[in-house]
């Protein structure tokens, strides 16, 4: 990293008392900070010392961003009382230039808290000291509140003045019962993912005895945000404390890695930050088998033909809009499940049963993408298992549904297979997936090897 003298300069701010020595507690950690505020690339030795005024205005700003997220997220924080699950999430919707892990985000936060509560008060109020100090608020209020007896939020995301009064209760509800919601059974990791503010319309009170309707079926052109909607919206109507499967709650794309994820955020109005990458996705399909499921489920809806930065640069909205129209995405269904003494993968494919898909000129486009992003599949899952000490058996490959497709794209017939495949695994511990090989033949898919 070089001269740690440079990088603490640029990252010390007005209104900040910084006490001697390291600012974080590891070389690492600068490097994640330095490198979510500038760039991958960016390293001290190839700076130029002149821009140090700039470089502390750019180290402002993102600052200010990360802190005006906290406090915007302040109802999941109270929520998960500070939990790991708090700072992982917040950390994947900032739109920082490289990537930013959960526990540098958390270091962050205790850093500069630190360093304001230290500061004497002879500095002039800026934006970014402000926004600390209304974290600072936050964080103080829920420190002193009882520890909640189940994970809950409100109808929809609240002004700091009410936050208060939700968190005294340890079962905070709607207007019309005092259930705690979402269900106590979902991990801080999925509560995260349920508590999203722009979904709290669609998703509060959501539960198997209170489903509601479920959103539109995800399309080739539906935006991540919504198929995010969709996957939540079926989970919650359905997942039981019993159930034996599991969901995986955000839509997973084609990024290679998390600093891809981030490149597609403008481009794509911020859609991407609403996926999973299949890295991740995997990773955490496996961690339910940990956890005693026998199922664990995922949508994929990978987009192919354009690079990143083959898309203009637009504002929110047109950017949704633009990414919707020139990215049409492609729907695969992502399976593992338990068999004999590892798990088996099986990928629904529309392409391998549907002719309509598989001579759709935008397939036969992709077709080299496509077997990568195959294989991508599983290499993943592969890696995953085998990092959690156990053993990928077998494969099956395909699958049809029973009625028509009727002009149904890709994305649209995965995410039936999925809502059939977790109405039928229902609760009481139902595996729908323990059937013998000719009833996968009837199903459409076929054994490949591993």
């Amino acid at each position: 990293m070089g001269n740690e003298k440079g990088p603490k300069k640029i990252l010390m701010q007005r209104g900040f008392n910084f006490p001697p020595g390291p600012m974080f507690p590891d070389r690492e950690t600068v490097h994640l900070v330095l490198a979510a505020f500038f760039g991958s690339d960016w390293t001290w030795a190839n700076s130029n010392v002149n821009d140090m005024i700039a470089m502390t205005r750019e180290a402002e700003a993102c600052l200010l961003g990360i802190f005006h997220t906290l406090v915007a997220r302040a109802d999941l924080y109270g929520a998960l009382r500070g939990h790991s699950a708090f700072y992982a999430t917040v950390a994947t919707e900032l739109k920082t230039r490289g990537e930013l892990s959960g526990d540098a985000l958390k270091d962050i936060d205790e850093v500069y808290v630190r360093a304001r509560r230290g500061d004497p008060g002879e500095w002039l109020k800026t934006d970014l000291n402000m926004a600390v100090d209304a974290w600072i608020s936050v964080k103080d209020m829920i420190a002193t509140l009882p520890p909640l007896q189940a994970l809950s939020l409100t109808a929809r995301p609240n002004e700091m003045g009410a936050l208060t009064a939700q968190f005294q209760s340890a079962s905070v509800a709607g207007p019309a019962e005092n259930k705690t919601w979402p269900p106590a059974h979902f991990d801080p990791h999925e509560l995260a993912l349920i508590a999203t503010p722009e979904l709290r319309g669609v998703l509060f009170g959501k539960t198997p005895q209170t489903p509601g309707a479920l959103p539109a079926t995800p399309s080739k052109a539906t935006l991540s945000l919504d198929t995010r909607a969709y996957l939540c919206s079926l989970a919650l109507s359905n997942y039981q404390p019993d159930s034996t499967w599991n969901l995986v709650l955000t839509p997973i794309a084609n990024f290679k890695n998390q600093m891809e994820r981030r490149q597609w955020s403008i481009p794509s109005g911020g859609q991407s930050l609403y996926c999973f990458s299949i890295e991740t996705a995997l990773v955490q399909a496996v961690k339910a088998f940990q956890n005693g499921k026998a199922i664990s489920i995922g949508l994929a809806t990978p987009w192919f033909g354009r690079t990143w930065g083959a898309i203009p640069s637009v504002d929110e909205v047109s950017g949704a809009d633009t990414q919707s129209s020139l990215c049409p995405r492609l729907g695969f269904a992502i399976v593992l499940h338990k068999y004999a003494d590892g798990l088996e993968l099986i990928i629904f494919d529309p392409i391998a049963r549907y002719n309509h898909i598989k001579n759709n000129p935008q397939i036969k486009a992709s077709l080299s993408s496509l077997f990568a992003f195959r294989q991508s599949i599983g290499d993943n899952t592969e890696a995953a298992i085998q990092g959690a000490g156990g053993r990928l058996i077998r494969g099956w490959y395909g699958g049809k549904l029973e009625m028509p497709a009727n002009g149904a794209d890709s994305v649209q017939l995965a995410s039936e297979w999925i809502r059939l495949l977790v109405l039928a695994g229902g609760c009481h511990g139902q595996d729908p997936l323990a059937v013998n090989d000719e009833q996968w033949a009837q199903w459409g898919f076929e054994e490949v090897q591993i």
